[in-house]
């Protein structure tokens, strides 16, 4: 018999239990850290043993120095296609097991993430013997943490497996709780507090002033809705068809959320990957548009220290807060999208500091909750923004950002997508000079079909093809002011 959840957490016997199965076997709020502690040194040890080759040592250092993102990639280890499609069922559970049980680290250490997709399998996988109300508390607990509530849990658990007798009427008192997994009560889901402490008072005059003008954010800030998924969706595939990977993943994140009952608009850190003028940094930028959500950029490449990103430290002449307070200040939402290009490109050192480095702070899950701001001296919650980066080379962007990332390659344009592209060109080069598209000077069709045949060959790259289109647009107009008027 469980102990109730007023009882206070309590060890398990480990030697009446699989440790494996403790993820679907036992309410989360019992499962103390010495089984924690257990479990996950079961784990690192099996994947030494399978590895031996040392090719995940690094990741197994990292989940070893308990990073949650890395329990998170570590998980993806043991859920294969191969293990899903070959395996005996046997197998195949002791390989979920393993997965849900490494997402279960990650959610001893605060991760949401992961908290939503434990919550997912445990309501889809279908253990031998388990009680229903055990796995609804779980769940309920596991809803508390990823900031849906109660109800959402509850409606996952009952669509699955129908309502339980006694469980709809105690399930808040199920949800309570004192153990290690316990949670702060859910947020407003329409708004968050940016700034988690009032900046102290300064001297300097120009300090003050900054502080006053950030002074908003320490009240509840506002988070914009995502739009309908389906009309994003089919918006991007007619803009970009040849990006499949990339939309897939905008469409999984978008629908899972609204499935979940989150309504702002959140996408996990996506960094795009790809030959250099094939659209990467135009298809986040569509995206933001797309989805009306407010955006900015900063270009990384180049960049000689992290203070573009980082702001300046209080104590400077210069001092200002950091990139993402700026964006949140100045665009009057939570939740904007920042787009950070040529990460693979950016410089800095020891001394002056990497704007990578920086940057893996603010994507860290727990991290970005309450990261410091070194001018105002306050922590802020940057949870809610959107970070899509773009690189030209996987292999120099640091091996923790790409953990912190989903990684995906952004391939070249068909030659069959030239139309498509042609039509963004124009989009684009009339939106810049505010006009409507048919006020262009019109290219003439053998024009059309240089450009096409150029695209076709590989001469031409999508950022080719708009400077060319550009060029040529200028120079219709000069032969059409010329020509006489008849």
């Amino acid at each position: 018999m469980m102990p109730s959840p007023e009882d206070g957490p309590t060890e398990l016997d480990l030697d009446q239990i699989d440790l494996l199965a403790v993820w679907r076997l036992v309410p989360i709020s019992r499962i103390g850290p010495e089984t924690l502690q257990r479990l996950q040194g079961a784990l690192l040890a099996f994947t030494r043993a399978k590895h031996p080759d040392g090719e995940f040592d690094e990741l197994l250092l990292r989940a070893q120095a308990r990073d949650s993102a890395a329990w998170i990639s570590l998980c993806e280890l043991y859920l294969s296609p191969t293990a899903r499609l070959f395996g005996q069922e046997l197998e195949i559970m002791d390989s979920i097991d393993r997965h849900c049980s490494c997402l279960l680290i990650a959610v001893s250490l605060g991760s949401r993430p992961a908290a939503v997709l434990l919550a997912l399998r445990l309501a889809g996988t279908e253990p031998h013997g388990v009680d229903h109300g055990v796995r609804l508390q779980a769940l309920l607990e596991l809803s508390r943490m990823t900031r849906f509530g109660g109800d959402a849990a509850y409606s996952i658990h009952t669509a699955l497996f129908g309502a339980e007798t006694g469980t709809a009427g105690n399930k808040e008192k199920q949800a309570e709780g004192s153990g290690l997994f316990d949670a702060p009560e859910p947020d407003d889901t329409t708004a968050v507090r940016v700034l988690l402490q009032k900046p102290a008072k300064a001297t300097d005059k120009d300090l003050r002033a900054v502080i006053e003008l950030f002074k908003p954010l320490e009240a509840p800030f506002p988070l914009k809705p995502a739009p309908p998924a389906v009309e994003l969706i089919d918006a991007l595939r007619r803009e970009f068809p040849w990006s499949v990977v990339a939309i897939d993943e905008v469409a999984i994140e978008l629908t899972l959320a609204r499935r979940l009952g989150r309504p702002a608009f959140w996408l996990p850190p996506l960094l795009l990957v790809g030959e250099p003028g094939v659209g990467k940094s135009t298809f986040a930028r569509r995206l933001a548009v797309l989805a009306e959500m407010p955006y900015e950029t900063l270009i990384a490449g180049g960049s000689s220290d992290s203070r573009s990103l980082s702001g300046t430290a209080r104590g400077w002449g210069t001092a200002s807060p950091c990139f993402p307070l700026e964006v949140i200040r100045r665009t009057g939402v939570a939740n904007p999208i920042l787009i950070v290009e040529e990460i693979d490109r950016s410089g800095g050192g020891s001394r002056n500091g990497r704007m990578t480095d920086k940057l893996i702070t603010m994507l860290d899950p727990k991290i970005s909750q309450s990261f410091l701001d070194e001018c105002l001296q306050v922590q802020t919650n940057l949870s809610a923004i959107t970070w899509i980066m773009t690189a030209n080379r996987l292999d120099l962007v640091p091996a923790a950002l790409r953990s912190r990332c989903r990684i995906i390659r952004f391939d070249r344009p068909r030659p069959s997508d030239f139309d498509v592209l042609l039509t963004g060109v124009l989009r684009d080069f009339a939106e810049g000079y505010r006009v409507e598209v048919g006020d262009l000077p019109e290219l003439r069709s053998d024009v059309l079909e240089q450009l096409r045949a150029g695209f076709a060959s590989g001469r031409l790259q999508a950022r080719q093809l708009a400077q060319v289109v550009h060029r040529t647009l200028g120079l219709q107009g000069m032969v059409d002011s010329t020509e006489p008027v008849h």
